[in-house]
């Protein structure tokens, strides 16, 4: 009787060390035995003692192409949650390590609705997948970017900061940076540019997804194999609403009325214009964001997960066979703020 050979472990660096790399770690080492190596700058005894079963490297910087490589020698796949010019070294030293995939470090709306011109919250991800693509033309590594929309975790008690100052290098990690201020009962909305011109502008989509959701499907799509079939974007999403229905679902879950103040696009962009000039850098940035939110930037259209997963797995994750069914905004909400209630 022939016996079906296991499946080859795949080798998994996370880059960075902040809340998300540390998510991510957590996910994927409980869902199988994939060996997961862990880069940072900086030591990280809280990951020693809550994941054993991990192993650090720690290099002097990201700019240390060197260091890089050798901590990536024998790495299949490397996750970064870095960005901007570290995020182009890892790249680098990972295509000079011989690494055969790379996810960037992106985790927001699908590729097909980014700005075409210039973009305010690049962080470097044009010149990353530029890098990337040609990489990948030239058969050195493959990629996949995972667009998931708007991280949930945005709205939890205490903002992304909660989660290890998950979203610095966003400037949202304090609650209220993005939309809504689930604490305070306040929004700011600002309105769809598309129609805005026939009457005042429609809601803008958001696709929503909980970065813990993002960590499970990640460590369910490496446990199903297959690297060398992931397409060059992946999308998911645990749900999908109009910035009004979002705030609406926070009033509901918090079960209180929420001030909200709705401001045409051109409105927005004033503001956005006069923070510029008054040098204001987070307010610029706060109106920045909004603006991308109703230009689209976020929504997640044509969900592909099974392409990753496969038909078979899709509604999978792990070697356990718990049913992968990314969170609906309404359950996370109730969830993470229950006690706060």
């Amino acid at each position: 009787m022939r016996h079906r050979a296991p499946p080859a472990m795949t080798r998994i660096a996370i880059a960075g060390g902040g809340g998300f790399a540390f998510i991510l770690a957590q996910e994927i080492t409980s869902q199988s035995a994939n060996p997961v190596l862990l880069i940072s700058r900086n030591p990280h005894p809280e990951f020693e003692t809550s994941l054993p079963e991990i192993q650090i490297a720690q290099v002097p910087s990201y700019s240390d192409i060197d260091a890089l490589r050798y901590a990536l020698q024998g790495i299949d796949l490397v996750i970064s949650t870095v960005s901007n010019a570290d995020q182009l070294n890892l790249i680098d030293a990972a295509r000079r390590a011989r690494v055969s995939h790379f996810v960037p470090s992106e985790f927001e709306g699908d590729l097909a609705h980014r700005p075409a011109g210039e973009d305010p919250l690049d962080r470097g991800f044009g010149a990353a997948r530029a890098l990337l693509e040609r990489y990948h033309r030239e058969g050195r590594m493959r990629y996949t970017v995972v667009s998931c929309g708007i991280l949930m975790e945005r709205f939890a008690p205490g903002g992304m900061g909660a989660y290890v100052n998950m979203g610095l290098s966003q400037g949202v990690v304090e609650a209220g940076a993005y939309l809504v201020d689930v604490a305070a009962g306040t929004a700011e909305v600002v309105l769809g540019m598309r129609e805005e011109g026939a009457g005042g502008g429609g809601d803008a989509m958001v696709g929503l997804t909980s970065v813990f959701d993002v960590a499970r499907f990640l460590g369910g799509a490496i446990e199903a194999g297959g690297l060398e079939s992931w397409p060059r974007e992946v999308r998911m999403r645990g749900d999908v609403m109009s910035v009004r229905e979002v705030v609406g679902t926070c009033s509901t879950a918090r079960r209180v009325p929420f001030r909200m103040i709705t401001r045409t696009y051109r409105e927005a962009q004033a503001l956005a214009e006069e923070a510029r000039r008054e040098n204001d850098a987070a307010r610029w940035f706060y109106y920045q964001r909004l603006l991308q939110t109703a230009s689209g930037r976020y929504h997640v259209r044509g969900v592909n997960m099974a392409a990753v997963l496969g038909p078979q797995t899709a509604q999978a994750a792990g070697g356990a066979g718990a049913v992968f069914r990314p969170m609906r905004f309404r359950t996370w909400l109730e969830q993470v703020w229950g006690p706060a209630l």
